[in-house]
């Protein structure tokens, strides 16, 4: 994270563990109510750029989504996986002219970024962590009207994108709307006013909370190698082509598709007893046994007290379903299953 963009969310009021926003002042980490338009530092997400005349042929052989579908003013979810088809990463991808941006977890992505080089070997690619923008969160019934001053004009359909002087705009969300907004930190300081004009003020969580909800997992170091494409949905939301050819993991990944083996898919759930669990945690399938029915993917803490969090379950289970996580008395409730049509699409 810019050492500026930091160091301005905190003359702000932001309270930090380590590189996310908890809160500002001594407001909530995540909003809840609707009505709520919010501004949210989207602290945790780093940015990578991969440039050089072979970006597009490298990223297509790497990722498991179709890289030469991203055309200007696109943006998909592509996963990266190790040979035996764990994911590794979850990225957003987008073009910036010639070049790709990556949007993925700031924790991880150094790491990746030193395992693709090993891939690169003659093809002419550059892979770096961009440091010159910072990604913001806005969500609630005016966001679109602040993009609309901080960008020019907001894209309107979900992944589209919206590019203007350096600053760009993702529209996401189905049910709930937000843009994710990557910009340069001085841009976004000069336009500080129109930001907190309009907005009540959240820590990183709130962002978090909104791709929870959005049906949007993010891998992290607890949860690298952990799943395969189809356990966190990535097969229903567009992240996985199963016609453009090899990949780390590929062979894999099409012979769980093809076989009908997917066991697990990631659910939302509530926290109905017990304090939050953390990404990689198990949930079990009754308290009495400790056999594994899934693992926490992403957790969040609410102003209430309770949790909110994306897990995966047995592909059998229903809503309303409760899944131990220890034997000391905490538990989960699935609040919201992934739904497919005939096309293996969501909803």
């Amino acid at each position: 994270m810019s050492d500026s963009w930091h160091s301005f969310l905190r003359r702000q009021g932001a309270a930090f563990a380590g590189a996310s926003v908890l809160r500002f002042g001594d407001g909530a980490s995540a909003y809840l109510d609707p009505n709520d338009t919010v501004f949210s530092p989207v602290t945790w997400m780093g940015i990578a750029r991969v440039s050089g005349s072979d970006a597009a042929e490298f990223l297509q052989a790497q990722l498991t989504g179709d890289i030469k579908d991203i055309g200007f003013g696109i943006s998909r979810i592509s996963g990266y996986c190790n040979p035996k088809g764990r994911l590794l990463a979850i990225f957003r991808v987008l073009r910036d002219g010639d070049d790709f941006l990556l949007l993925s977890d700031s924790g991880i992505l150094p790491g990746i970024l030193q395992r693709l080089q090993m891939y690169v070997l003659r093809m002419k690619v550059d892979l770096a962590v961009e440091t010159a923008r910072v990604a913001i969160g806005l969500t609630g019934p005016g966001a679109n009207h602040i993009v609309a001053e901080l960008a020019g004009g907001p894209a309107e359909m979900a992944n589209e994108v919206f590019c203007k002087g350096g600053m760009c705009s993702i529209p996401l969300g189905d049910r709930e709307k937000g843009y994710l907004v990557i910009a340069p930190p001085e841009q976004l300081i000069k336009s500080w006013t129109v930001i907190r004009s309009g907005t009540q003020l959240a820590g990183s969580d709130q962002w978090a909370l909104f791709e929870m909800r959005s049906g949007l997992a993010r891998i992290t170091a607890a949860t690298q190698e952990n799943f395969i494409p189809q356990s966190v949905n990535l097969d229903l939301i567009g992240g996985v082509s199963f016609s453009k050819g090899c990949y780390p993991g590929q062979e894999i990944v099409a012979r769980v598709r093809y076989l009908g083996r997917v066991k697990h898919r990631m659910a939302r759930a509530l926290v109905t007893h017990g304090e939050l669990p953390a990404p990689g945690d198990p949930v079990f399938l009754d308290a009495k046994t400790t056999q594994r029915a899934g693992t926490v993917i992403n957790a969040v803490s609410l102003p209430s007290g309770a949790g909110e969090l994306l897990a995966t379950v047995p592909l059998a289970s229903s809503t309303g379903a409760e899944f131990p996580v220890d034997q000391a008395g905490r538990s989960i409730r699935l609040v919201e299953l992934p739904v497919e049509t005939s096309e293996g699409e969501s909803q």
